[in-house]
């Protein structure tokens, strides 16, 4: 480690991920999974990278798929072949970060717009929380950053990790 825990994360169990410029947690989604639509959450990480935005620290990275879901209404696509999304959040940072291991405690409040949201195509579940894992090691090691103004060189990272596995964006 070659940064200080950041101080909004006492009290959190060791990181998943460490990196140069951050740590992530990964949700523990089975204990946060309360109503029907939640059952599409794969993965949710909880980041917190103090040099990627000079006003908050921390982010979340999450993939869901948007498969039918008995109870819960249809997924808005984006286009017809979506199968996924991604989306990447800013956390308020004027509201207690929750330890992403606290199961249905677990909460958070995030700042508006999104920082990114993208809908995808032609991979498995596993490769889409993959996906997750992979922006989020890129990010809290330093080489890439979660801001928007950083938006294209995510994009670029998701459509050649998806093309890996022969998948997509929206053509």
């Amino acid at each position: 480690m070659t940064h200080a825990p950041h101080p909004a994360t006492t009290g959190f169990c060791e990181p998943d991920l460490r990196g140069f410029a951050g740590d992530a947690w990964l949700v523990d989604l089975p204990l946060v999974r309360n109503r029907p639509d939640e059952q599409a959450a794969l993965a949710s990480w909880q980041a917190t990278i103090p040099g990627a935005h000079p006003l908050w620290h921390s982010y979340s990275i999450s993939v869901v798929h948007l498969h039918p879901i008995d109870g819960a209404p249809p997924a808005v696509k984006t286009y017809p072949q979506a199968s996924h999304e991604l989306t990447i959040l800013a956390l308020d940072p004027a509201t207690p970060l929750s330890n992403p291991k606290d199961g249905a405690r677990y909460r958070t409040r995030y700042l508006v717009p999104v920082n990114l949201s993208l809908q995808f195509h032609g991979v498995s579940d596993g490769q889409a929380q993959g996906l997750a894992r992979a922006l989020t090691t890129e990010f809290v090691s330093g080489r890439m950053n979660p801001d928007t103004d950083f938006r294209s060189l995510t994009i670029a990272f998701v459509k050649q990790y998806l093309q890996r596995f022969g998948g997509g964006l929206e053509s």
